[in-house]
């Protein structure tokens, strides 16, 4: 970041650098707006998470689609940007993902209409509020599936080399438990909070 210009996180938070030397991207401590504390009794990010660190990526390398969709982080980035919010901050595990989307209707096999109704009420528009983003990923074949697929990380660990997914799948409408994420792979980040 230059000095004197404004960065603008997708989770919210004005970096300005106040005609500083260098620059500082740490972020500040979270308060409303930027989270809000949901049906499921935890405090929730209300964008995607888009602070550059190491091993994060903008889709196709373009910096707008940081600003649209937030960034892409591996596994392991996406744990370390969640710590660094604060010691009240993580990534989501399954777990919590499925509480939350409980709330809405639930995922695909914990839903009558598997996961639809989660789908319609947690992405941009819907009554969550949470305005989640269907951001694609990066992955060995380079970026894949912007507007087709929300991809979200969980510490919920499958393998030395694997971790499960939120997906929103935009051709099913639908809300799912995704396995086999590769950890080296880059996708979406929401960070979950202690309640109030």
């Amino acid at each position: 970041m230059i000095c004197g210009q404004t960065a603008r996180w997708t989770t919210g938070w004005l970096l300005t650098c106040l005609g500083l030397a260098s620059c500082s991207t740490s972020p500040p401590s979270l308060s409303e707006p930027l989270s809000r504390l949901m049906p499921d009794g935890k405090r929730w990010l209300l964008a995607n998470v888009n602070a550059a660190t190491p091993e994060s990526y903008c889709y196709d390398d373009i910096p707008a689609n940081c600003e649209s969709y937030g960034r892409l982080y591996t596994w392991k980035s996406a744990q370390e940007v969640c710590a660094s919010l604060g010691s009240a901050w993580r990534l989501p595990g399954m777990e919590d993902w499925k509480a939350l989307a409980k709330a809405y209707g639930g995922i695909s096999g914990d839903s009558p209409d598997n996961g639809k109704t989660a789908f319609r009420e947690l992405q941009v528009g819907g009554r969550s509020g949470l305005e989640m983003r269907l951001g694609g990923g990066r992955d060995h074949r380079g970026y894949v599936r912007m507007e087709a697929h929300g991809f979200y990380w969980s510490t919920s660990e499958e393998s030395p080399t694997t971790a499960r997914l939120l997906n929103f799948g935009k051709a099913s409408q639908g809300l799912y438990d995704q396995h086999g994420g590769e950890k080296s792979s880059a996708y979406s980040v929401r960070c979950v909070g202690i309640g109030d």
